[in-house]
């Protein structure tokens, strides 16, 4: 009977984990929805347009660099906790585009 109330309360315990412990996605994938977000967002197609070619988006703090021959772009990305297993939720927040020095 002991036992049986012991396995029932370790039950319980486990039950009340948050799920949110397990909601991460590991580094890799959660940075690949974040980038293919950013390359479907049609607000970058807007700040660019069709003729400029992306050379590079860089990682940094709390977002993204993305350069092309003439212009850098920063890209901030905002968690959301959802509660939810898989991907954080995230916004994205695109800022003016800067010349680069040439």
């Amino acid at each position: 009977m002991v036992r049986s109330v012991r396995f029932f309360l370790f039950g319980l315990a486990l039950a009340g984990l948050p799920f949110s412990f397990f909601a991460v996605l590991p580094p890799f994938f959660q940075s690949k929805e974040e980038i293919k977000a950013i390359l479907d967002d049609p607000r970058l197609e807007e700040i660019l347009g069709s003729s400029e070619t992306i050379l590079n988006l860089r990682r940094h703090a709390d977002g993204y660099w993305l350069s092309t021959p003439h212009e850098r772009i920063r890209i901030k990305v905002s968690y959301r906790d959802t509660g939810l297993i898989g991907s954080h939720a995230f916004e994205l927040e695109f800022f003016h585009p800067a010349l680069k020095n040439r």
